[in-house]
């Protein structure tokens, strides 16, 4: 089997275990109708004839699927501070979410978040690495919700990515006890 085969059975079972209860016919159409990514050159958030081709098979798909909302996840390569890996990964976000509201898709349906370089797709400093680290992921039935808590005034922000009322983290972020 080869390599590519292998990366996409591998993005179809993670894809499908992440979304927890959404239909597996949906992630399924969506893998085969789009796929679950698309790339950016480096140091970029400008959306390349190709990425944009990717995007609008997205709304074609999600005008196919009414109910549907989608997360965007951007990420970056390691190239770069960890403060410009953050904020061109959320650029890379918006601008598949501009693209897809341009698009005719109502923004309520989109959710974006951005991961810097922390969730990297490849590890290794090589071009082929790195090209795979600058990518939007598409996850359907996802969004993202900021939690504030009050004992803290507001001092501590905790995020978490939810797909159909599962955390991804699964027990990554525990609040921290108040000190008073």
């Amino acid at each position: 089997m080869n390599l590519s085969r292998v990366r996409l059975l591998f993005s179809i079972v993670l894809l499908i275990d992440l979304v927890g209860s959404a239909p597996a016919t949906s992630v399924e159409s969506l893998l085969l109708e789009v796929g679950d990514r698309a790339f950016f050159a480096a140091h970029s958030s400008e959306l390349s004839a190709e990425t944009a081709g990717v995007v609008t098979r997205l709304a074609d798909w999600l005008e196919k699927n009414p109910e549907t909302t989608i997360l965007i996840e951007g990420h970056a390569d390691d190239l770069g501070s960890d403060a410009y890996n953050q904020i061109l990964s959320e650029q890379r976000a918006w601008a598949v979410e501009d693209h897809l509201i341009a698009l005719g898709i109502e923004p309520r349906r989109i959710s974006t978040v951005g991961f810097g370089n922390r969730r990297p797709a490849m590890l290794g400093s090589d071009e082929e690495s790195l090209a795979q680290n600058r990518r939007v992921n598409f996850r359907p039935n996802c969004w993202v919700r900021t939690l504030q808590s009050e004992f803290q005034h507001r001092q501590q922000q905790y995020r978490a990515v939810e797909c159909s009322n599962q955390s991804l983290f699964r027990g990554a972020y525990r609040p921290v006890p108040a000190k008073y």
